[in-house]
């Protein structure tokens, strides 16, 4: 209770006692001091009030006062408690960073080692990779170059063993060729000599005998009669038309002086080469000498048979030494 509302009490207390005054002035003498003194009791008694109103006045105030202090303390200390927490979480959250900082730089760091050491694992494999890659390119090289070297030494040998071949076919071709001229103008010789010795005896033998004769059946010795002498033989001229047999001749007689090489100039051993066919065309043929005319006179007849028995006959045999007979000459038209 403040100081107004105790003067307020105070001012009505004082009226009640007037009014009971003016009250006991109408009644009789002896309430007066009945009531005089219950009033001052009762103003004892609010006095006594009022100082304890105004004690307790005190006490409240004092408490507030103590519950403001109180407050202020809280306030400050809850102020202080919550800058101790907010600077211990600070501090916390910068632990927790710099802790978190250093795991981050821990884990790069160990990336980094492992990233390294991965390359440079990476580039030793790499390096023995091409190690092995240059090794097995240098043995494949050696491999190759030794599979050339013999590939080249079996070239070389076969190309030596091909010239000497060649060397041997053309020296025999060479042979074959020289023989077949021989043949050829051999044949043509001898064309020549039977066509003069034929020439003579028609000369001399009457035209029906002959006639006879040459249609009478040949004996198994030759183109001859029953009686051994020489009939009407065909003349043989050889011409274009004559080549395949003259070939197929030429072809016996090499193969013959082929095998008859050893005192054959230019003949090689059958080891090395072996004589082919001597290939005759119409352009490399020989021409036949031309024949000479037939003449009727008795000299002429003399000279020709003893040419035809004399040394030319010897030379064609000796031309001819181990060659077939030359039935083949001898044509019937």
């Amino acid at each position: 209770m403040t100081d107004q509302d105790q003067s307020q009490d105070q001012s009505q207390d004082a009226a009640g006692d007037a009014g009971d005054a003016g009250d006991a002035g109408a009644g009789p003498a002896g309430d007066v001091g009945a009531r005089a003194a219950a009033l001052r009791a009762e103003l004892a008694t609010r006095r006594e009030a009022s100082g304890l109103l105004a004690e307790a006045t005190r006490v409240r105030d004092a408490a507030v006062a103590e519950a403001d202090d109180l407050v202020r303390e809280a306030q400050e200390l809850a102020t202080t408690l919550v800058a101790e927490a907010r600077a211990d979480a600070e501090r916390e959250r910068d632990a927790a960073a710099e802790r978190a900082r250093s795991t981050v730089a821990e884990a790069e760091a160990t990336a980094t080692r492992v990233k390294e050491e991965a390359e440079a694992e990476a580039v030793r494999v790499r390096d023995e990779a091409d190690a092995a890659r240059a090794e097995a390119r240098r043995e494949a090289r050696a491999e190759a170059l030794a599979e050339m070297a013999q590939v080249r030494q079996q070239a070389e040998r076969l190309i030596a063993g091909i010239d000497s071949d060649l060397r041997g076919l053309a020296t025999t071709l060479a042979s074959a060729s020289t023989v077949a001229l021989a043949v050829t103008t051999a044949a043509a010789e001898l064309d020549a000599a039977v066509g003069s010795d034929l020439t003579d005896t028609t000369d001399t033998t009457d035209t029906a005998d002959t006639t006879d004769t040459a249609d009478a059946p040949q004996g198994a010795d030759g183109p001859s009669g029953p009686g051994g002498e020489v009939t009407a033989l065909p003349v043989v001229v050889v011409g274009p038309d004559d080549h395949a047999a003259d070939d197929l001749a030429a072809d016996d007689l090499a193969d013959d002086l082929a095998d008859d090489g050893d005192g054959e100039p230019g003949s090689t051993s059958g080891a090395e080469t072996a004589p082919g066919p001597v290939p005759v065309g119409e352009d490399e043929a020989v021409a036949p000498e031309p024949r000479p005319e037939p003449a009727t006179g008795p000299s002429q007849r003399t000279a020709s048979g003893a040419r035809a028995a004399g040394g030319e006959q010897d030379d064609l045999d000796q031309a001819l030494t181990g060659a077939r007979p030359l039935g083949w000459l001898f044509r019937g038209h």
